[in-house]
């Protein structure tokens, strides 16, 4: 019989496909359902990401007519200048973006009128967070990796937890640095982790000197991540 809540998964191998090649980062969010912030535009959202059998590749002179009728909502101008998004997330009106260059500002957006979105919180800490999981009520979790600030080079896969239940001034509540762990699949894959909150399961392959391992932890917020 099952020993503990973990028995029934913790066997289970890391799937790698053979045939179909990892999924980009740049494409990961196209594939996230629609939020409650774009309210009144779910028709132009559904029509953005629906699925086709084929695609169609559309030539220069089709391609600079169909930038020419499109029209932005809103936008926000220089969120971080020099830097590029890493990850996104939204929860409701709010949306939560992580960029990266030197530290990692994590921003909080409110989206409640599209088309004057603006910055609600903004935190700085080292490393980045290519991944983000709502993890239960106000809380918020990162994976990525650690920057060594002076040398500006990763030295490990770090676990962030933050705390977002207050969207103007969002916490690392704990950090978790893995220094024998040099990449994980989760960051380009979002389908490598696996996040249950109600069982606080978080689990993912990372890749270390002596080839991939699996690693499942738990978090407490008095205590932080811990190791299963």
């Amino acid at each position: 019989g099952v020993k503990n809540m973990y028995d029934d998964i913790i066997g289970l191998p890391h799937h790698v496909s053979p045939v179909h090649p990892q999924m980009a980062r740049a494409d990961r969010a196209a594939q996230f359902s629609p939020f409650a912030a774009l309210t009144g535009y779910e028709m132009v959202i559904h029509e953005a990401g629906r699925m086709t059998d084929q695609q169609i590749e559309l030539d220069e002179d089709a391609r600079n007519m169909l930038d020419e009728k499109l029209k932005t909502i809103g936008s926000i101008k220089k969120l971080a200048k020099d830097e590029r998004v890493y990850s996104a997330r939204f929860l409701g009106d709010t949306g939560y973006f992580v960029t990266f260059r030197e530290t990692d500002p994590l921003f909080s957006v409110d989206l409640s009128n599209p088309e004057k979105p603006k910055i609600l919180g903004k935190l700085k800490i080292p490393g980045f967070s290519d991944y983000l999981h709502f993890y239960g009520e106000g809380k918020l979790l990162g994976i990525g990796m650690n920057v060594e600030e002076e040398a500006q080079v990763t030295d490990g896969v770090k676990l962030s937890m933050f705390d977002i239940s207050d969207n103007t001034d969002v916490k690392e509540e704990h950090k978790l640095v893995l220094k024998n762990v040099y990449s994980t699949d989760v960051s380009y894959d979002y389908k490598a982790a696996l996040i249950d909150a109600d069982r606080n399961i978080i689990g993912f392959a990372g890749n270390t000197e002596g080839g991939e391992r699996y690693y499942l932890f738990g978090y407490d917020e008095k205590t932080g991540f811990k190791c299963n």
